[in-house]
């Protein structure tokens, strides 16, 4: 392409956006872009017209001949630069299968989060490097604590029993040692000296064959 217009491009860039390589040519680049993407999009380009970047790339909206959007991944260079102007080399990808994935599993996270909100079941993370404890809402309230937050392993243990506690380290040893996945129910004292009962779920967290955290769930 050059600044100004589309003289060439590849059947696979025009059939992505539902054209034929002829009815680009001499096409504005920008125009084809979704309308809301166009100003920032401008601005890149005339950045590396004027040898700002020897190259950029980005993620940006396309409109379809169809009028829907595809989503393309793009790397835009300046391969010469002349009195008439300068010639653009555009590689892009079309990425929209990956961003449909993407925020199909956005809506499936937000739906478990809202589910385990409805049923009082709370999600946790020890990191066995730091002995760090990430808590949801719904895990903190069920383990006593005031608000989501980390907290120290050492502070989230006393509020088991000794038997119970011990139940819970061998629980970790086995998801550290052997990566097996545990259920076990224990009893915990709340603040106020309420006593309730925890059910919580163990998982590993493999990196590399080892086991470098345990996540699971607590249901009060």
């Amino acid at each position: 392409a050059q600044a100004q217009g589309v003289p060439r491009s590849h059947g696979s860039y025009a059939a992505m956006l539902g054209y034929a390589p002829a009815e680009l040519a001499g096409s504005d680049f920008i125009s084809l872009k979704w309308p809301t993407e166009r100003g920032e999009a401008r601005r890149l380009l005339e950045d590396v017209c004027a040898g700002k970047f020897d190259t950029v790339s980005s993620e940006r909206r396309y409109r379809h001949r169809n009028g829907s959007l595809v989503w393309v991944r793009s790397t835009v260079c300046v391969l010469e630069q002349g009195r008439s102007g300068n010639s653009i080399l555009v590689v892009t990808e079309d990425i929209s299968a990956s961003k449909r994935s993407e925020q199909r599993l956005r809506m499936s996270e937000t739906l478990v989060r809202n589910a385990g909100v409805m049923a009082g079941i709370g999600g946790w993370s020890l990191d066995l490097a730091t002995l760090s404890v990430d808590l949801s809402e719904c895990a903190a309230t069920s383990f006593g604590f005031t608000q989501e937050r980390p907290v120290a392993f050492t502070a989230l243990a006393p509020i088991f029993q000794r038997a119970d506690r011990r139940a819970l380290l061998g629980a970790l040893n086995r998801c550290r040692r052997r990566h097996e996945t545990v259920d076990l129910t224990l009893g915990a004292d709340a603040p106020g000296g309420e006593r309730r009962n925890l059910r919580l779920l163990l998982q590993p967290v493999m990196d590399g064959g080892a086991c470098t955290a345990v996540e699971g769930a607590v249901h009060n």
